[in-house]
């Protein structure tokens, strides 16, 4: 994530819990988990991480500039 780093999910780690999840979305944020062609993973597949919501910042489409 660019802008949306920090603040997109929440979870409270306990020590000696494991492995960490990334939490659930907070309010007004989706997380898509995609594969190469932007579709949706199942359960236990590995893919990309997508963040959508009111966080994100508008213009970032097809302006490579930008996300440099």
């Amino acid at each position: 994530p660019t802008e949306t780093t920090i603040w997109s999910a929440v979870s409270q780690v306990q020590p000696g819990s494991g492995s960490v999840s990334i939490g659930g979305a907070i309010a007004n944020t989706q997380f898509y988990l995609l594969d190469a062609n932007l579709q949706p993973v199942p359960v236990g597949v590995p893919g990309e991480l997508h963040i959508g919501g009111d966080g994100l910042a508008r213009g970032y489409l097809n302006r490579p500039e930008l996300t440099a």
